[in-house]
């Protein structure tokens, strides 16, 4: 769950704390900035999709 979700043009960037970091995040598989108590992340598609089909939650 994020805080919030932005649509940008290739993805979203969610905003979150640390506590609702998911595994991905956490390992940096994906960019993410810290500012703060606060995260910053970016999820491309191509990310998003491959975490939804692994999750079984496929558009």
């Amino acid at each position: 769950m994020s805080w919030v979700k932005l649509p940008i043009f290739d993805g979203q960037l969610k905003i979150k704390p640390y506590s609702q970091l998911r595994t991905v995040e956490i390992r940096r598989a994906v960019p993410i900035v810290r500012i703060g108590a606060i995260y910053i992340s970016f999820w491309n598609r191509e990310t998003i999709e491959r975490e939804d089909n692994f999750l079984g939650g496929g558009r």
